[in-house]
């Protein structure tokens, strides 16, 4: 029996942790890995002006993996909670 240890990806707009005040872009896209507590920024995939803007491409980005919309949230929301337990 084998076990596939593969982590799904997807791409979510985040808050840039370094905006620029000279062009105003302030937000960029970040790499959420399935089950993994963060994202990973990804700097090279641009820097947008309004989070719908970066919304916007991180929905292309994910359509081009091949995940849906619904996958996509999925795959972020598994990051926002890894090692939170109901008490």
């Amino acid at each position: 029996m084998t076990t596939n240890t593969t982590k799904r990806v997807a791409l979510a707009a985040i808050v840039s942790r370094d905006p620029n005040p000279e062009t105003r872009l302030d937000f960029g896209i970040g790499l959420a890995v399935e089950h993994e507590p963060g994202y990973y920024p990804q700097p090279k995939l641009g820097r947008y002006a309004s989070f719908e803007l970066a919304s916007a491409e991180a929905e292309r980005g994910n359509a081009i993996l091949g995940l849906s919309p619904d996958e996509a949230a999925r795959i972020i929301c598994s990051s926002m909670y890894v090692g939170r337990r109901a008490k």
